[in-house]
C-alpha cells in the first residue's frame, strides 16, 4: 500500500537552515577573541540583553570592545581561553585567524551540546548570522547558509531600502499601545486584546499608526475598556487617479489608453480650453475647471472621489508630458496620498502638430535648423535671445500675446518677424499671420479667445510663399484667404469643409534691433542684489576687471571671479579675464598700465581701498582713459557696525575722475551702464559709488539686461560738452531702455515747494517717501536727488531745485573729520552765492544720520522736516527718531499690498536659509515684488543674523530695517535675550519661537522687556519644537537642521499673511519630492512637515504677568548690520597686551560675593574666541607600555556645544601646564597661589572687560611658562637683575649669539629655568604676564569623520619628549597635558582650517600616505567613504600607504584597517614597516612597486595623493610619483605633471 503525499503539502528541498529568532535576554554568551569581528558579535549580543563574557589577551583586544569593557558593559578576562569559560555558557562565538583554538573551541561546544558560531567556519558552526536589517522593533534578516554574506548584505540593502520608511516606528508605537490595553485589560482576556490590535494592525496604513501620539493612545485604551470590540479603521484610499493631456484637440489623435481611459472613468476634471471633441469621449461625470483655476478647486473636485473609490482622469489642455501642468498634478495628488499615473493622450508631437495643419513646417533646410517650445504661464516667458535660424512655439493663451510680442521686441526680436497663431474654438480651426508689432491687433479684431499656438520664426514666411502645400496639408480643413493687400493677387476657391481661417497682414519695413524703441523697459526681472546687478554690467562691458578687496568674505568681485571661472563671456562675446588685488598704496598703477596698453578694463573696490589709489587716479584721469571704477561705499563703526559713509569717494574728489552714485538696486545696474557709456562718450574715467552697507547687500526684483541688448546699446561716439552734459545726454538717450529718465539732479515733490531736502544715494529712496506722504497731506516739501557729484554743475542744480525753496536740509554721509560742514554742504552752498542764484539765498542746515540703523527711517525724516520748518532750526542737525516707540510709525510707510517678515537666526544653526529659500519662493511664484535684506552681527561670540523681507504687488524700495512686520520668527529662543524682537512687529502680528519650552517655562524665559512688548502689542505668540521633530524623523536618515529649516519655512507658509497656504505648501511638497532621490527620506520629509503643522501651538499670552526690573539689562531694539568677517581662532600673536593687576588673596571672594557688581560670568577661556569646551570620554594608549614611543587615542565629546569640523580639519588644543610644577615655581618665586590676577581686556563695544583668576590658574592655564624663551626675553631679564655676577653672565649670553644659541639647543631652558637661574630677577606678577606669551594651541589633525561620530571628536597622538645633553628628560607642554587627561576632563579647543580635503567627486580615486601618527587624517578619509558608501553612495578606489617602525608596536589603527580592507573600502593596503627585516622598507618602495596603478589613477582618473607625516621622505616620493607618471609621460613632463597637481590640489603634503 503507497502512502501518498495531500496536494497542500510541498516537496522539502533540504539544503535550507532553519531561521529563528533566538530569544536570549538574560543569558549568559561567551565571546572568544578580541578583534573586529568579536566586537561585531559582541555588540549583538549585547543588543539581545545577553551578559556577555569577552576571552582574548589585551595586545588583540580591539578599541570598540575596550571601549564597552571601560563603560561596565560586558566581562573581559585578559587571558586565552580555556575550558572552563564555557561553564554557564548558552552560546558561544569564536573569531580569530587560530583555527586550531577555533576547531579545539567548537568541538569542546558540541560536546556540551551548547550552540557555537566560528566566524569564517560554516562547516564546523551551529548557526551562523544572517545580514540584519533593524529600525525600531523591526528586524529582518537575509540567509545565504552561508554560501554568500557579501550578497546576503547587498540584497539586505535592497529590501530595506523597499521597505517603508514607517514600518519600524509603527511597530514601535504599536507596542507601547499593546502594553498599555494589557496593563488596564483586568478580564485579562487575550483573544479580545489580539483582536483588537489586529484590527488596527491590518486595517491601518503604516504611516497612521506611525503617527499615534500618546494621547491618541491613551484614547485607543479607553474606547477597549469602554467595551469596543472594532476600532474604524483608518479609510485606505482605493480610488485610481490618470493624466491625460488633450493634445491639439483632435481625437483622431487619442492613444488607445488614453480613449478607454475618458470612456470608462467615473468623473473627469478636465481644463476650460480642452476642445469639445475630445470631452465629447466622456462616458462618466465631467467636471470643467474655471480658467486660472485655484489648488483648492482641484481639491474640491478630485480628492472626494478618489477616497470614494471612484476612477478619475484629470484631462489637461495641450501636451501634458512637454510641460509643468502634469508636474505639478502629479506633485499635487502625491501629497495628499495617491500616486498619480500618466498616460500619453495625443501623440507627443501634438505640440507641433497645429502648425501642421496650418501647413507651417517648424524646421526647413537653410530657413530653422532648431525649435524651441516654451510654456507660458500667466506671464511673459523667459525666452533666450534672438537667433535668425530658430523657430519659437508657444503653447498661450491669445490674451497674453501681445505682451509676449512686446517682451519679445525688448529682447532683441525684429519687429518685422513674422508670426503665426493657430487657435481651436469649438469645432474650427483658426490661423492667423502677421508679424511681431501687429499680430496682437489683429487678433483683437478676430475676438479671438481661448487657447494657440504662436509659431514666431522665417519659417511662418517661408511657407507663406507656398500656399498649394497649406491647401493640401490636412484634407479635413479648408484654407481660405481673404481680400488680398495687392490686388492683382487672385481669390481662388476652396470645397467647403471646417474652416481654417489664414490672414495675412503687411509687413513693416526691417528696423535694426538697437535703434527700436521697446514698448517696456529692457531687461528681465530677477532677484539680484546690488553687487551682482552692478559686476553684471562691469563685467559684460570690459575684458578685464581687477579686484580690490578689504575683507575676507563676501567682497566686492566675488561674483565676477566665479563668472570668469566658469569661462563666462562678456557682453562681446569675449572671455574675460579678473585679477584680484592686494589693497596698498599705489594700488591702482596696474589699472593704470592696462589701460595705457589699450585693454578695456574696469575696477571693482571697496571704498576702504580708494584712498590708496588716488595717486594712480591722477595720472589715470591726466591721460583721460575712459575708466570706470566701481566703489561699494562703507565704513565701520567703533562697534563694527558697519554704516553708508562716502568720506572715502569724497576724498577722491578731486582726482579729475567723475563721480556718479546710485541710491537703489536697479540704480546700481542701470548707472553702472550709464558710467560706461558716459565715461566712453566723454573719454573721462568715472567712478560709479553705491552704498556698501545695504545696496550691495539688499536683494530684491530689478530688470537686468541680458548681454546681446546690453551690447546693441552700449555704444556712443564721442560727445562734445563738459561731464555734466555728456552724463545727462547719455541718461536721455538710454531712457527708453531703461524705462526711466535719469537726470544728474533730479526733483521730486511740491513744485512750490518751501522745504527741500538735498541728498544722494539711499538717503533719497529714504527722504522720498517721506515727502510723498507729508506732500499727499499737503505739506510743501520736496527732494532733490544728487547723482553726479563731480564735477558740481551749479547751473544743473539750481535748475532742478524750485525757485520757491525758502529752506534746504543737506544731508551729508561723510565724516568731516575737524571740518564743521560736510562737502556736499558746501557745494550746495556755494550754489547761492555764485551769481546764478536770483532773490535771497535760503536757510541752509545740515544734517547727518545718528548712528544706529534704528535711526536710518523716513520717521527720522520727519524729524529732519519739523526741524527745518521751525522758527528756530538746528544747524548741524543729529537726524534720529524721537524715541524706540517712534518705531510705530514705520507703518505708515508700509504701501498697501505690502507683507513684511523678519527671521532672526543665530548663523551656526544654518537655520539663516530659512529666509533665503522663502525669498526664492516668493520670487518664483508670482508674489510680485520681493525686496530682502539679510543683517549680519558677526561681532558676537555666537553670530546672528535678521533677515527682513517684504514682498506684494506694490514694489517697495525702502533700504531701511522693519519695524513693524507682521511676521516674526525667532528659530532660536536665546536671540530673546540679546534682542527685543517684538519691537519690530506691529500691533496683532504674529511671533514664532523655536523652543521646546511650554508653559510656565516658556514664560519665565522670555525676558521682561520682551514680555511687555508681545502683551502691550497683542502678537499672536506661537511656539514648535523644530529641533525635536527633526531629530524624531532622522534617528536613521537624513540631515537634522535641513528638516528643521523645512519645518519652519512650511510654518511661515502657514502663519504668515499674504500668502495662498494651499498652494505654497503644495510647492514645498513638490520641491522636496523632486530634490531628492531617496524615497524614504522624502517620506519622512514630508511627515515632518506635517507633525510640524499639526503640532505647533499657540501661547495664551494674556496671563502673562510683568514685572520690570531696575537692574534688568536693556536689550537692543534692532540687529545693528556688521562687517561680514569670519571667527578664527585665537591669534598666534596678539597685538594688544592684556594687561594685568595682581590683588590679595582675600580679594578673589568679592566677584563670587558680588556677581551682580562684577559681572561674573564662568567660562574655561575667556580669552579665546571661537573656542568650546569640550570633555574627555577615551584616552587609550595603543603602543604597548612597555615601547618606548607613546602613541595614545583620544576621543572627546561634543555634548551641545554645537561643534562642527570637515573632513582634514585639525583641532587646536589649548593645554595646560602641569600643576605640580606650576606649584613648585610658585613656591620659588614666593608667590601665593590664591592671589588674585584681574586681567583687562578689550571687549567689542570698546570697554574694558576683566577676567579674574587666581595665581595658580594664571600659570596654569595661561602663561606658557614652560615654553621657550627668545632673546627678547632675556634682553628683559637684565633690567631686573640685581645681582652684578647675574647681570654680567646675561650680558656674556646676549653678546655671544653662538652661546646662546647652544644654550637654547642643547639644554632647552624654559622661561621657570631662566626664573630660577637668576634668581635676582625677580620682575613682578603684572610684568611677567606681560613678558611671557600666552600658551599657544597646538593643533592635531582631527581622525575621524563628523558624519560617522556626530557627538564626538577624536585625536591621535604621539607623546613628545626628549632628553637634554645635560640628561634632563623634557616634554612637549601639549601632548603631555593631554596624556594625562583624565576622562570627563574639560579641554578648550578650537578649529583649524586645513589643505587636507578629499575630492569634490565620491568616485575619484584617493591615495593617502601616512607615517606613525599621519594616520589620523586618513583614518578620518576612510570613515568619511565608509559612510557614503554605507549610504548607497559609489564611491572611488583607496589607497593607502601607513609607515612606521614595526607592527608589533606601532600598527596603528590595524584592526580598523584589516577591517576596511577587507570590506573593499580599502582597495590597497600598503604597510611599510621599517624594522621588522634586515632591510629598511619605507612608504615610498611600496609607492614605487604599484607604480603602475597610482600612474592610472592620477593620471586617468582624477586622482588625489596625499601625504602626512615627517618631511623626510617628501623627495623619495616625489621621485617615486614622477616615476609612476613616465608609464604614459617623460620624465620632465612628470615633473610638470606634478607641479600642476599641486596647483589643482591632487597633490598635498601636511609635514612637520
Amino acid at each position: 500500500m503507497g502512502i501518498g503525499l495531500e496536494d497542500t503539502a510541498s516537496i522539502p528541498k533540504g539544503g535550507a537552515s532553519l531561521i529563528l529568532a533566538w530569544s536570549i535576554a538574560g543569558r549568559d554568551v561567551l565571546v572568544v577573541g578580541g578583534d573586529h569581528t568579536a566586537a561585531s558579535r559582541a555588540f549583538f549580543a549585547l543588543e539581545a540583553d545577553a551578559s556577555v563574557t569577552v576571552v582574548a589577551p589585551e595586545c588583540h583586544l580591539s578599541s570598540s570592545l575596550r571601549t564597552r569593557v571601560d563603560r561596565g558593559e560586558l566581562t573581559w578576562f585578559n587571558r586565552a581561553f580555556t575550558e572552563r569559560d564555557l561553564d554557564g555558557k548558552s552560546m558561544v562565538f569564536v573569531t580569530g585567524d587560530d583555527k586550531a583554538t577555533s576547531h579545539h573551541v567548537a568541538l569542546l561546544c558540541k560536546q556540551r551540546k551548547i550552540p557555537v558560531n566560528v566566524a569564517d567556519a560554516s562547516d564546523i558552526s551551529d548557526f551562523w548570522f544572517m545580514s540584519t536589517y533593524r529600525d525600531h522593533a523591526l528586524q529582518i534578516a537575509v540567509s545565504t547558509n552561508g554560501n554568500g554574506p557579501k550578497l546576503a548584505s547587498r540584497l539586505r540593502r535592497k529590501i530595506a531600502a523597499a521597505l517603508p520608511s514607517e514600518a519600524g516606528l509603527a511597530i514601535q508605537r504599536l507596542s507601547v499601545l499593546r502594553q498599555r490595553i494589557r496593563a488596564v485589560d483586568t478580564a485579562r482576556s487575550s483573544e479580545r486584546r489580539m483582536r483588537f490590535i489586529n484590527n488596527i494592525s491590518e486595517g491601518w496604513p503604516l504611516e497612521k499608526i506611525a503617527e499615534l501620539t500618546d494621547e491618541e493612545i491613551e484614547r485607543l485604551v479607553r474606547q477597549y475598556l469602554d467595551g469596543h470590540d472594532y476600532v474604524e479603521p483608518h479609510k485606505v484610499r482605493s480610488g485610481s487617479i490618470r493624466i491625460i493631456g488633450g493634445g491639439n484637440g483632435d481625437p483622431d489623435l487619442l492613444t488607445r489608453a488614453a480613449y478607454n481611459a475618458l470612456a470608462g472613468a467615473d468623473v473627469v476634471i478636465a481644463d476650460a480650453d480642452v476642445s469639445r471633441d475630445i470631452l465629447a469621449v466622456v462616458t462618466g461625470d465631467l467636471i470643467i475647471l474655471k480658467a486660472g483655476y485655484q489648488t483648492v478647486d482641484l481639491e474640491a473636485a478630485a480628492l472626494s472621489a478618489l477616497a470614494g473609490g471612484k476612477d478619475v482622469v484629470r484631462l489637461v489642455s495641450g501636451d501634458a508630458s512637454a510641460f509643468e501642468s502634469e508636474v505639478n498634478d502629479v506633485a499635487f495628488f502625491l501629497t495628499h496620498g495617491f500616486e498619480a499615473r500618466s498616460l500619453p493622450g495625443v501623440s507627443s508631437s501634438s505640440s507641433s502638430a497645429f502648425p501642421l495643419v496650418a501647413g507651417i513646417s517648424l524646421m526647413k533646410k537653410g530657413v530653422a535648423d532648431q525649435v524651441l517650445y516654451v510654456m507660458v504661464d500667466r506671464c511673459a516667458p523667459n525666452v533666450p535671445c534672438f537667433s535668425s535660424t530658430r523657430t519659437l512655439v508657444l503653447n498661450v493663451t491669445i490674451n497674453l500675446v501681445g505682451e509676449i510680442m512686446a517682451d519679445l521686441c525688448g529682447k532683441g526680436y525684429p519687429a518685422d518677424l513674422p508670426v503665426a497663431v493657430v487657435a481651436l474654438e469649438g469645432a474650427k480651426k483658426h490661423a492667423v499671420k502677421a508679424c511681431i508689432s501687429t499680430v496682437a491687433s489683429v487678433l483683437k479684431k478676430e475676438h479671438l479667445s481661448g487657447s494657440a499656438t504662436v509659431v514666431v520664426g522665417r519659417v511662418v514666411d517661408t511657407s507663406a510663399k507656398h500656399d498649394d502645400s497649406w491647401a493640401h496639408a490636412n484634407h479635413s480643413i479648408h484654407v481660405h484667404h481673404p481680400a488680398p493687400v495687392k490686388p492683382d493677387v487672385p481669390k481662388r476657391d476652396v470645397p467647403k469643409r471646417e474652416t481654417l481661417v489664414v490672414k495675412e497682414t503687411p509687413k513693416h519695413v526691417p528696423v535694426e534691433p538697437r535703434h527700436v524703441v521697446p514698448v517696456k523697459r529692457l531687461g528681465v526681472s530677477k532677484c539680484v542684489d546690488g553687487q551682482t546687478a552692478v559686476s553684471h554690467v562691469a563685467y559684460g562691458l570690459s575684458d578685464l576687471t581687477f579686484v580690490y578687496p578689504v575683507g575676507t568674505t563676501e567682497h566686492v568681485g566675488h561674483h565676477v571671479e566665479k563668472w570668469a571661472g566658469d569661462s563666462v563671456t562678456n557682453a562681446r562675446n569675449q572671455l574675460h579675464k579678473v585679477v584680484k588685488m592686494s589693497t596698498r598704496t599705489g594700488a591702482a598703477g596696474v589699472v593704470h598700465g592696462a589701460l595705457a596698453a589699450g585693454a578695456a578694463a574696469t575696477a571693482l573696490i571697496s571704498s576702504e581701498a580708494l584712498p590708496l589709489m588716488i595717486p594712480a587716479m591722477y595720472q589715470i584721469a591726466h591721460s583721460r582713459q575712459p575708466v570706470v571704477f566701481h566703489v561699494a561705499t562703507q565704513a565701520a563703526t567703533d562697534k563694527y557696525s558697519v554704516v553708508s559713509d562716502y568720506s572715502d569717494i569724497m576724498a577722491a574728489s578731486y582726482t579729475g575722475f567723475g563721480l556718479l552714485g546710485s541710491a537703489t538696486v536697479q540704480e546700481a545696474h542701470d548707472l553702472a551702464l550709464v558710467a560706461h557709456v558716459a565715461a566712453a562718450a566723454a573719454q573721462t574715467p568715472l567712478v560709479h559709488f553705491f552704498d556698501g552697507a545695504r545696496i550691495a547687500r539688499e536683494t530684491t526684483n530689478a530688470h537686468v539686461i541680458n548681454y546681446s541688448d546690453l551690447k546693441n546699446i552700449a555704444h556712443s561716439g564721442h560727445i562734445h560738452g563738459d561731464l555734466p552734459t555728456v552724463v545727462e545726454k547719455v541718461m536721455r538717450d538710454l531712457s527708453g531702455a531703461l524705462g526711466h529718465e535719469y537726470k544728474i539732479f533730479e526733483y521730486v515733490g511740491a513744485h512750490d515747494a518751501e522745504s527741500v531736502v538735498v541728498a544722494m544715494g539711499p538717503a533719497t529712496t529714504l527722504v522720498e517717501e517721506t515727502v510723498k506722504r507729508l506732500h499727499a497731506h499737503g505739506k510743501r516739501v520736496g527732494l532733490l536727488k544728487v547723482r553726479l557729484y563731480r564735477p558740481w554743475s551749479a547751473h544743473h542744480f539750481l535748475a532742478a531745485i524750485p525757485k520757491t525753496v525758502r529752506r534746504i536740509a543737506v544731508i551729508d554721509q561723510s565724516s568731516t573729520g575737524g571740518s564743521g560742514h560736510g562737502p556736499l554742504y558746501l557745494d550746495v552752498t556755494a550754489c547761492f552765492y555764485s551769481g546764478h542764484w536770483h532773490g535771497a539765498a535760503p536757510v541752509i542746515v545740515n544734517g547727518r544720520f545718528a548712528e544706529g540703523a534704528g535711526n536710518f527711517h523716513p520717521a527720522a525724516i520727519e524729524e529732519l522736516f519739523h526741524n527745518l520748518s521751525s522758527s528756530r532750526p538746528i544747524f548741524d542737525f543729529a537726524i534720529k527718531v524721537k524715541c524706540e516707540t517712534a518705531a510705530a510709525s514705520d507703518v505708515e510707510y508700509v504701501p498697501h499690498g505690502v507683507h513684511q517678515a523678519i527671521f532672526w537666526d543665530l548663523q551656526g544653526t544654518g537655520t539663516g536659509a530659512v529666509g533665503q529659500a522663502v525669498t526664492q519662493y516668493l520670487d518664483k511664484h508670482g508674489h510680485g515684488h520681493v525686496q530682502t535684506f539679510i543683517a549680519h552681527d558677526d561681532a558676537q561670540v555666537e553670530p546672528a543674523s535678521a533677515t527682513h523681507i517684504r514682498f506684494g504687488a506694490v514694489s517697495s524700495s525702502s533700504p531701511h530695517l522693519i519695524r513693524s512686520a507682521d511676521y516674526g520668527a525667532v528659530h532660536d529662543i536665546s536671540l530673546l535675550h540679546k534682542y527685543n524682537v517684538a519691537l519690530s512687529l506691529k500691533h496683532g502680528a504674529t511671533l514664532l519661537i523655536n523652543t521646546s519650552l511650554t508653559g510656565h517655562d516658556f514664560e519665565k524665559e522670555v525676558p521682561t522687556a520682551v514680555r511687555a512688548q508681545i502683551i502691550a502689542r497683542h502678537l499672536k505668540v506661537f511656539t514648535v519644537d523644530a529641533n525635536k521633530i527633526a531629530k524624531d524623523y532622522t534617528l536613521f536618515k537624513g540631515k537634522t537642521s535641513e528638516y528643521v529649516n523645512f519645518i519652519l519655512k512650511a510654518l511661515f507658509f502657514k502663519l504668515a499673511a499674504g500668502l495662498d497656504f494651499p498652494k505654497a505648501i503644495q510647492r514645498l511638497g513638490e520641491f522636496i519630492s523632486t530634490s531628492e532621490k531617496d524615497h524614504s527620506i522624502i517620506r519622512t520629509k514630508l511627515g515632518a512637515v506635517h507633525r510640524a503643522l499639526k503640532s505647533y501651538a499657540e501661547v495664551h499670552t494674556r496671563h502673562w504677568s510683568v514685572s520690570h526690573c531696575a537692574d534688568e539689562p536693556r536689550i537692543p531694539a534692532v540687529l545693528e548690520p556688521s562687517l561680514p568677517f569670519p571667527k578664527v581662532p585665537l591669534s598666534e600673536e596678539e597685538d594688544d597686551e592684556p594687561k594685568a593687576r595682581h590683588v590679595k588673596w582675600h580679594h578673589a571672594a568679592w566677584p563670587v560675593i558680588f556677581p551682580e557688581a562684577y559681572k561674573l560670568e564662568k567660562k574655561l577661556r575667556p580669552d579665546v574666541e571661537g573656542a568650546y569646551v569640550i570633555k574627555v570620554t577615551e584616552n587609550r594608549r595603543l603602543t604597548p607600555k612597555e615601547y618606548e614611543r607613546n602613541v595614545f587615542h583620544m576621543e572627546m565629546d561634543l555634548g551641545d556645544t554645537g561643534l562642527k569640523y570637515d573632513i582634514g580639519e585639525a583641532l587646536g588644543v589649548h593645554g595646560h601646564n602641569e600643576p605640580e610644577h606650576v606649584q613648585r615655581f610658585l613656591k620659588l618665586y614666593g608667590l601665593n597661589p590664591y592671589d588674585v590676577v584681574y586681567i583687562d581686556r578689550k571687549a567689542a563695544d570698546g570697554s574694558t572687560v576683566s577676567e579674574v583668576r587666581t595665581i595658580a590658574q594664571m600659570f596654569t592655564q595661561i602663561v606658557d611658562l614652560f615654553g621657550k624663551p627668545g632673546r627678547k626675553f632675556y634682553q628683559a631679564l637684565v633690567d631686573h637683575v640685581k645681582d652684578p655676577r647675574e647681570r654680567v653672565i646675561l650680558a656674556d649670553l646676549l653678546a655671544n649669539a653662538e652661546e646662546l644659541q647652544a644654550l637654547s639647543d642643547n639644554e632647552t631652558p624654559t622661561y621657570a629655568d631662566l626664573l630660577e637661574r637668576f634668581p635676582s630677577a625677580r620682575p613682578t606678577v603684572e610684568e611677567l604676564i606681560e613678558l611671557i606669551p600666552p600658551i599657544k594651541p597646538r593643533h592635531y589633525s582631527i581622525a575621524s569623520s563628523q558624519n560617522v561620530h556626530p557627538d564626538s571628536v577624536h585625536l591621535l597622538v604621539v607623546l613628545v619628549d626628549w632628553k637634554t645633553k645635560h640628561g634632563h628628560v623634557r616634554y612637549g607642554q601639549c601632548t603631555r597635558y593631554l596624556v594625562n587627561a583624565d576622562i570627563g576632563q574639560s579641554l578648550c579647543v578650537s578649529i583649524k582650517p586645513s589643505v587636507m580635503k578629499l575630492p569634490k567627486s565620491l568616485k575619484a580615486p584617493v591615495i593617502m600616505s601616512g607615517l606613525g601618527t599621519g594616520m589620523a587624517p586618513f583614518r578620518a578619509f576612510i570613515e568619511e567613504r565608509a559612510y557614503w558608501r554605507a549610504q548607497g553612495k559609489e564611491v572611488g578606489p583607496m589607497m593607502l600607504y601607513f609607515g612606521s617602525r614595526n607592527r608589533a608596536n606601532e600598527y596603528l589603527y590595524g584592526e580598523e584597517l584589516e577591517a576596511y580592507h577587507a570590506d573593499g573600502l580599502l582597495t590597497f593596503l600598503r604597510l611599510a614597516f621599517s624594522r621588522d627585516q634586515p632591510e629598511k622598507v619605507y612608504i615610498q618602495h611600496k609607492i614605487q612597486e604599484d607604480a603602475k596603478h597610482i600612474g592610472e589613477y592620477m593620471l586617468q582618473h582624477q586622482g588625489a595623493f596625499y601625504l602626512c607625516g615627517p618631511t623626510w621622505p617628501v623627495p623619495d616620493v616625489r621621485d617615486a610619483l614622477i616615476t609612476a607618471f613616465e608609464h604614459k609621460l617623460d620624465r620632465a613632463e612628470a615633473a610638470a605633471f606634478l607641479e600642476e597637481l599641486k596647483e589643482e590640489e591632487r597633490y598635498i603634503l601636511e609635514v612637520y
